[in-house]
């Protein structure tokens, strides 16, 4: 009976051993489960940060150019305003003929269309644009001669540049 005692008792503390056994192997895999989604836990956070740090740059550069794209449109709409009460373009530059144009294209983006169909061959200048455009809103030959301060010859010449019609 001590005998059947003895491996009764020898069996039961194996079943306990690789009872242990199992349980400390399952919790070491669960520790390493458990790292291993810590590490991509961190992976994921660098990354978010990385993604902050990106979308705050870009961000803060659309406020920029809104900025300066705002700036521009207020420039263009004084200079617009000025031309549709007769003033001139002695003084201005490349750049306020392309303001005046950006402004009018963002108001009227049907009418710019209509006016750079067909002249995909010819090259539209601000200046020759610009032109287009005071025909479009109705301007006689005589008021785009004094608005743009040219002769006679000169609008003919415009004319034929940008293929406009009379």
């Amino acid at each position: 009976m001590m005998r059947h005692d003895f491996i009764l008792w020898q069996m039961v503390f194996r079943g306990m051993g690789i009872f242990l056994v199992a349980l400390i192997v399952y919790i070491l895999m669960k520790r390493r489960k458990r790292k291993e989604l810590e590490l991509q836990i961190d992976k994921l956070q660098k990354t978010i940060e990385d993604a902050n740090h990106t979308i705050a740059v870009l961000n803060e550069e659309i406020e920029q150019r809104m900025n300066q794209f705002s700036s521009r449109l207020k420039v263009g709409r004084m200079l617009y305003d000025q031309i549709m009460k007769n003033g001139t373009t002695s003084l201005w530059k490349k750049q306020h003929y392309q303001l005046f144009n950006e402004y009018y294209e963002r108001t009227h983006s049907k009418e710019v269309a209509k006016l750079r169909k067909g002249r995909t061959k010819v090259q539209l200048t601000p200046h020759n644009l610009f032109y287009l455009i005071l025909k479009e809103v109705g301007k006689s030959d005589k008021e785009v001669r004094d608005i743009m301060g040219i002769s006679p010859e000169a609008l003919r010449t415009l004319r034929f540049r940008t293929k406009a019609e009379k």
